[in-house]
């Protein structure tokens, strides 16, 4: 189960380089597409430059009754760039000016200083349009959003010019919410047109989206340039991360062949062990039998050191009685006293004269079979010393582990509870014998995770659940009705927490 969960560690940071990959990517495109977008940019630039020079030569004069370009009295959300610089079609560079008389004389400026030629709106001389019925039935349809005069904003005083250029067209989501309406001028977001006489314009644009300075405000080269480089530095930061998560796996890897080493060499001592108890318990055994041995080897010599001794004692009887007899007895007399000794000693039996050398033999292997438990006990000491050092190791790791658990645990538990506090506790200092969860949510006691109500129960579960998976991160999670002790909003503050 190590080893799977060891692999399973590499396959999760396998997953995690591709995306950083894919996200390299995609950021990779979006620095293409910010390059063309620079380069499009700086001809639309040069461009402009061209085509207004004549329009900023007379705005430069700063003469009263010119009140601007026409795409300098306007703005609209970004959304609206491309549709609203379609609908006013060539004015957007035009001057807006008080009168005629204003006009003439920004002409003759312009033919006189050969630079260039301008369109104006006098505005006592442009026509106010009024919404045509047609253009305010088809207003109602799914799709339209509304008349472009409505979607740009302006100073009042410009009203006049506004409706002039803009008139009643109306701006759609795309053709398809309109190619059933007819006599009606319409520009989707992508700046499709139909026009009144029913003809459709349209096809692919490469980004006009923000062209006008007011229509937005992204129009700058440089900002673009901006955004290049932040964006490279994006890939470059999460180059650096699969750099890391690469080491990473190196490391886990690294770890996960020292713990199959370890836990080898575990699964070896163990079988040591096993087989040292085994033998020493044999040696017990022989040890024992060997002493019952012992013990009759040495009641049988204490017997026949007794036997050898009356032998002795009679001898000397006897010899004390033959010199007695020498002097007193008669030759019958001595015949029948050495035959009743004869008989005396055959009794006895015989003596057995290896039984001092068998005791020695069995000394010499009592001492040796000592000599090898003395040994076992060695080898047994430092098969347990190994045993407490994997132990002590085991401990390390499990409580560097629950450290960093333990910090985000009360972090989460402090977001979720918006405030309060939580930590997790070892019962008696043993990790063999689990965790206690303790939670202490604002303005209460702290309380076991068992003494806490339905809803603090299941919000202190998600924040160890929580803090667990940020330790250690999964693909994906399944939560089966994880929200159905709690109240609105703390499943909000969770959903926010999922996010």
């Amino acid at each position: 189960e190590e080893q799977m969960g060891g692999n399973n560690d590499i396959q999760h940071l396998e997953n995690r380089i591709e995306k950083k990959k894919g996200k390299i990517e995609n950021k990779r495109d979006k620095v293409k597409d910010l390059e063309e977008t620079i380069k499009e940019l700086q001809q639309m630039q040069s461009r402009k430059n061209t085509g207004s020079r004549a329009v900023d030569s007379v705005l430069s004069l700063n003469k009263d009754g010119v009140y601007g370009a026409f795409q300098d009295l306007i703005s609209a959300e970004d959304r609206f760039g491309i549709a609203m610089e379609t609908a006013a079609g060539g004015h957007m560079n035009d001057l807006v000016v008080k009168d005629k008389d204003v006009a003439m004389e920004c002409i003759n400026y312009l033919k006189r200083e050969n630079i260039g030629r301008a369109r104006t709106l006098p505005m006592d001389k442009i026509k106010d349009r009024s919404k045509s019925a047609k253009s305010q039935m088809a207003k109602k349809k799914k799709g339209v959003i509304g008349y472009a005069t409505e979607l740009v904003n302006y100073d009042d005083k410009y009203e006049k010019a506004i409706n002039h250029v803009f008139s009643d067209t109306l701006i759609a989501e795309d053709l398809d919410s309109v190619k059933n309406i007819d006599g009606v001028r319409v520009v989707t977001l992508d700046g499709d047109v139909m026009s009144r006489g029913g003809s459709m314009t349209g096809g692919k644009k490469k980004s006009r989206k923000k062209k006008s300075k007011k229509l937005s405000q992204n129009l700058d080269p440089e900002k673009k340039k901006e955004k290049k480089k932040e964006v490279e530095k994006e890939i470059e930061s999460l180059q650096k991360d699969i750099a890391e998560l690469k080491q990473m796996k190196e490391r886990k890897k690294e770890e996960q062949g020292s713990d199959e080493e370890l836990r080898n060499e575990k699964n070896e001592i163990r079988d040591k062990l096993k087989d040292k108890r085994e033998k020493r318990q044999e040696l017990y055994s022989e040890q024992q039998k060997l002493k019952t041995k012992i013990d009759d080897v040495g009641s049988k010599k204490a017997n026949l050191k007794a036997e050898l001794e009356n032998v002795k004692d009679d001898l000397k009887e006897h010899d004390y009685d033959e010199d007695e007899l020498k002097l007193e007895a008669s030759p019958e007399d001595l015949k029948k006293k050495k035959k009743k000794i004869l008989r005396k000693q055959n009794s006895m039996g015989p003596v057995n004269m290896r039984a001092i050398e068998e005791y020695k033999e069995k000394k010499e292997e009592l001492d040796e079979f000592q000599e090898q438990v003395s040994e076992i006990r060695q080898e047994k000491l430092e098969i347990e010393d190994m045993i407490d050092e994997i132990d002590q190791k085991k401990r390390s790791c499990f409580m560097e582990t629950l450290e960093q658990i333990q910090e985000s645990f009360g972090r989460i538990f402090t977001e979720l509870f918006d405030g309060g506090e939580a930590k997790l506790v070892l019962e008696d200092d043993d990790i063999e014998k689990g965790l206690k969860i303790r939670g202490k949510p604002p303005g209460k006691e702290p309380h076991i995770i068992q003494a806490l109500s339905g809803g603090e129960k299941t919000m202190t579960a998600i924040a160890f659940i929580f803090a667990i998976l940020e330790y250690e991160e999964s693909p994906f999670y399944i939560m089966d009705e994880i929200d159905a002790a709690l109240d609105k909003s703390n499943s909000k503050k969770l959903s926010e927490l999922l996010k």
